[in-house]
């Protein structure tokens, strides 16, 4: 996936992780709430975009979100 989001959802992935490796809660943990709030900020930004050129893209980040909810 070329996406230019998938930089920012790996951020937010690695830092999930190392909140899990210090035994913290993830949703409670202020620099993945942070990440995370900057990272829907720049899917919003994205979705501006032509819908019919970036759609796979958009589709594709909000589908990882959500597997990383999950």
């Amino acid at each position: 996936m070329q996406s230019p989001l998938m930089p920012q959802i790996a951020i937010f992935t690695a830092s999930g992780y190392r909140a899990l490796i210090r035994g913290q809660d993830v949703a409670r943990c202020p620099e993945t709430i942070a990440i995370k709030g900057m990272l829907l900020s720049s899917i919003n930004s994205y979705l501006k975009y032509d819908f019919d050129k970036i759609y796979e893209e958009a589709i594709q980040s909000v589908v990882h979100l959500a597997l990383l909810e999950v």
